[in-house]
C-alpha cells in the first residue's frame, strides 16, 4: 500500500488522473483539503467535499477560491519589455539609389583552342 508521503503528493500534483484523485478523497480523509487546493480537482469532487463541512476543507476551499478570483483579476499574460531591451529600427542616412548605372567589370575571354 502506498504510504502517506506519496498519496499527499498524488493529490497535490495537477497530473494526477481524475480517478486516483477521487480515490484518495475517500479513502484518505487528511488529504481531502491538499485535494480541494489542486487546479486539476475537478467540480463534482469540489462539491463533494465542500458538502462535507470540514473546517480545514472549508478553508482550503476558500483558499483556493481568493486565487481563482486573484488570477482572474489579472490579464492573460502581457508582457512588455523595456524600451530599453526593444529592438532599435535602423534609420536610413540617405535615401537608396535610383537609376544607378550598374558597375560592370571588365571580362577577358580567351579564345578557344
Amino acid at each position: 500500500m502506498p504510504d502517506l508521503e506519496d498519496m499527499q503528493r498524488q493529490a497535490a500534483d495537477p497530473h494526477t488522473p481524475l480517478s486516483t484523485l477521487q480515490s484518495i478523497a475517500q479513502d484518505y480523509p487528511a488529504l481531502r483539503p491538499v485535494l480541494a487546493l489542486n487546479p486539476s480537482t475537478y467540480p463534482g469532487l469540489l462539491e463533494w467535499l465542500r458538502d462535507l463541512d470540514e473546517p480545514e476543507v472549508n478553508q482550503a476551499l476558500a483558499k483556493r477560491a481568493r486565487r481563482e478570483a486573484a488570477s482572474d483579476a489579472l490579464p492573460d499574460e502581457v508582457v512588455e519589455l523595456p524600451r530599453s531591451r526593444l529592438p532599435r529600427r535602423r534609420r536610413q542616412t540617405r535615401p537608396p539609389p535610383r537609376n544607378r548605372p550598374l558597375r560592370c567589370r571588365k571580362i577577358a575571354y580567351l579564345p578557344r583552342p
